[in-house]
């Protein structure tokens, strides 16, 4: 029962640490979006206010706008490099987050065969030899008759997942 309790809260702990993941790349990404819409937004101006000048023989403040329109666009192409970076860490993090919470399921509810099978499934869907490797140690201390594991194989697993979703982390 104290190893089910440990488990339990070495999970939540592990729940809370993918979620804050996930609400730091959303929070990052509605952030990036909005200073590009707002860049966007800024660029028209800009533009429009490089004709009216233009028209009205204006040519130092032309000028001026000019090199403003290139920072706003300068701006914005460093505010779409970091959503892509964003998106493309976000795609990648995902099959670990699944990875992590077919783990929890199996310990969340009776385990089963079918539970552990999807572990298996969301594991080699990684495709990365170091987490599969680690699972199958945590699989061999799983004795689902007994209703036993080893809870140092697990938290060995669970940490190198988390460790791998920290380094798809923005530095």
């Amino acid at each position: 029962m104290q190893r089910l309790n440990l488990l339990l809260i070495i999970f939540i702990i592990i729940a809370a640490g993918v979620s804050g993941t996930a609400i730091y790349f959303y929070l990052q990404y509605s952030g990036l979006q909005a200073e590009l819409a707002q860049l966007k937004d800024e660029k028209s101006k800009i533009a429009t206010e490089l004709a009216v000048l233009k028209a009205t023989d204006l040519a130092q403040k032309a000028e001026l706008l000019q090199l403003r329109l290139t920072n706003a666009e300068k701006n914005l192409g460093e505010a779409r490099k970091k959503t892509t970076e964003l998106e493309t860490n976000t795609s990648k993090i995902k099959p670990y987050v699944d990875a992590t919470s077919a783990i929890d399921q199996f310990f969340s509810a009776p385990m089963t065969a079918i539970n552990l099978a999807n572990i298996d499934t969301k594991v080699s869907a990684l495709k990365d030899n170091q987490v599969t490797s680690q699972w199958l140690k945590a699989k061999a201390g799983i004795n689902i008759q007994e209703n036993s594991w080893s809870v140092s194989e697990l938290v060995d697993i669970l940490y190198l997942i988390n460790s791998k979703i920290r380094n798809l982390l923005p530095q």
